[in-house]
C-alpha cells in the first residue's frame, strides 16, 4: 500500500493507493498539509469498477492499475462536490494570470484550440489542464485548479488560477466569439460538462452552485476554425479593451 496526501481545489485528500503506478499519478499534488478527508478503494469497489469498465467497453483490456485510477476518477469528484468543488470536462488556459476556461462537446476540440494559444502567445499562455480542472468558488471569485486528470494528452500542472471567463466553443467555417446571457440556459450548459456519477440525483445542487458563479465571470460562445487564429479572436474577444 501507498498512502499519499494530495491538495486537489484546495482540499487536502489522504488516498491509499494498491499501485505504486498511480501513487506517481498523484505526485504534483502531494502536499504536507493535515488532511480533510481519506479515501481507501476497497476491493469490493475495485471489483465493482472493473465490471462497469467491461461493460461499457468489452472490447478493451483493463490492469488492475487502469481499475484503482478509474475507479478514484469516479469516487474523488463527488466528495469533491460535497467540500464545494466542481470537476470539471473542459480546458483551463492561464493567460496573464487569468484563466480563460474552453467547454464544448467530445471531439470539438477543445486541447486543440487550448494549444493554438501557447502557439500564438508563447511567452503568456499555458495550459493548468488539458481535460478536467476543478472550479472553486472563493470569497474574490471563482478559481480553476489543476488536476491529476489531464486527458490523454496529459498536459497539465499543479496551479490555480483566477477565471475571468468561460466559453463554449463550437466548429465554425470562419472565427465569431459573442457574449453569452448569464440565464438558466448558460447553467444548463455547465452541468452537462459536470464530470460528477450520479449527476442526475444532484442536478438542484449543481444548478443552484452554477448560479452562485454567474456574476464572478463571463461567458462566451465561440465559432471556431481549426487554425491558429482562433486563439487571437477568441482573446480579443474576451477582452476588447486589452492588447495581448
Amino acid at each position: 500500500m501507498f498512502f499519499s496526501i494530495v491538495k486537489l481545489g484546495g482540499l487536502n485528500i489522504r488516498i491509499k493507493f494498491r499501485y505504486l503506478e498511480n501513487y506517481k499519478r498523484y505526485n504534483d499534488f502531494i502536499t504536507h498539509d493535515t488532511p480533510q478527508i481519506d479515501i481507501d478503494i476497497s476491493l469490493e469497489r475495485l471489483c465493482e469498477e472493473k465490471n462497469i469498465m467491461y461493460s461499457a467497453y468489452p472490447e478493451r483490456h483493463f490492469s488492475d492499475i487502469d481499475i484503482e485510477f478509474n475507479a478514484l476518477y469516479q469516487d474523488i469528484p463527488p466528495i469533491l462536490f460535497q467540500n464545494g468543488v466542481i470537476t470539471f470536462h473542459g480546458v483551463l488556459v492561464e493567460m496573464n494570470n487569468e484563466g480563460y476556461l474552453f467547454s464544448a462537446d467530445s471531439g470539438i476540440g477543445k486541447s486543440t484550440h487550448a494549444r493554438f494559444w501557447t502557439e500564438a502567445f508563447p511567452e503568456k499562455a499555458r495550459i493548468i489542464n488539458g481535460d478536467k480542472p476543478l472550479l472553486r468558488l472563493c470569497d474574490d471569485g471563482l478559481y480553476g485548479f489543476g488536476s491529476p486528470w489531464m486527458g490523454k494528452e496529459n498536459i497539465g500542472i499543479n496551479k490555480s488560477v483566477k477565471i475571468k471567463a468561460i466559453c463554449f466553443l463550437s466548429r465554425n467555417n470562419y472565427n465569431v466569439i459573442h457574449p453569452l446571457q448569464k440565464c438558466s440556459d448558460t447553467i444548463e450548459r455547465l452541468i452537462r460538462q459536470s464530470m460528477i456519477k450520479n449527476r442526475e440525483q444532484i442536478l438542484l445542487n449543481l444548478y443552484h452552485w452554477y448560479n452562485n458563479i454567474l456574476n464572478c465571470v463571463e461567458f462566451y460562445h465561440m465559432g471556431c476554425t481549426n487554425s491558429i487564429d482562433a486563439a487571437i479572436v477568441a482573446f480579443k474577444g474576451m477582452n476588447s479593451n486589452n492588447d495581448a
